[in-house]
């Protein structure tokens, strides 16, 4: 796996969207690689994230010495990410973001975990086009403050200067308070939604044709995955409407409505 390593000066700000991901899962092991539908989470994830049209660099940030890191540097090259895996603690996805971050000289970073194997790209262009649109009065956008549809459809958008100040948080140039929990490093965003005053922030709900499905569409534990394993063999057989451009070929809220458990 690669750097950017370009220095040179750009007319307009770096767009990447970055996916997080490890084997080594407290609550459900090596989930990335678990089968679905004949192929590993993982693999869902990209394949699906890859779809969206606003990112310039996609790249998938793993744990150094990841135990399945040449099969996510394979899994990757099938939908053009980039796998880096800085020398973090494997806890500390915080720092292992920001590194990342800096590597590919991102400036607006879209997040999305590995565990969401259902993700919209529609969601994702959405969230980075407001963001966009509105980054001189934010620093961090999300779609999960007023949650109007399942768990997995999660994305963050934030950017880079945002991260690099949590990173420094607790040097006095900074003026921030220092990162007091592991929970804010394992998780990357918390810090931001603790403190709304110092990064301002943009709730935005982008995709009411999920409104009322309270489902649970990431993969937390083994369970999560039956469900998803059932939702995603009602998706296949539920063609997607075109008047919502959605990274697949099927319609999730239909197949979330059927009456098929």
């Amino acid at each position: 796996f690669q750097g950017a390593g370009c220095s040179c000066q750009r007319e307009k700000a770096m767009i990447g969207l970055i996916v997080q991901a490890r084997s080594r899962s407290t609550r459900f092991p090596n989930k990335s690689m678990a089968d679905l539908d004949g192929k590993p989470v993982i693999e869902h994830v990209l394949k699906r994230c890859a779809a969206a049209k606003t990112p310039e660099l996609r790249v998938l940030a793993i744990p150094k010495g990841d135990p399945n890191e040449q099969k996510f540097i394979k899994i990757a090259a099938k939908h053009r990410f980039e796998v880096w895996a800085p020398d973090c603690e494997p806890d500390d996805v915080l720092r292992r973001f920001y590194l990342t971050a800096r590597e590919y000289h991102i400036d607006i970073i879209a997040r999305v975990t590995g565990d969401c194997p259902l993700i919209d790209s529609w969601i994702i262009d959405r969230c980075i086009g407001d963001f966009v649109i509105n980054r001189i009065s934010i620093e961090y956008l999300t779609n999960s403050f007023a949650r109007v549809h399942p768990r997995g459809m999660d994305v963050e958008v934030f950017s880079y200067g945002a991260l690099e100040r949590v990173m420094h948080c607790g040097d006095p140039r900074y003026n921030l308070p220092e990162i007091a929990d592991a929970y804010d490093r394992e998780h990357v965003t918390p810090y931001f939604r603790r403190f709304p005053k110092l990064f301002l922030h943009r709730d935005l709900a982008v995709n009411p044709m999920m409104e009322g499905h309270d489902a649970r569409l990431c993969v937390d534990y083994p369970e999560d995955l039956e469900f998803i394993a059932k939702v995603y063999q009602a998706c296949k057989a539920k063609p997607h409407d075109d008047d919502h451009p959605a990274s697949a070929d099927f319609d999730i809220a239909a197949a979330l409505a059927s009456d098929w458990d």
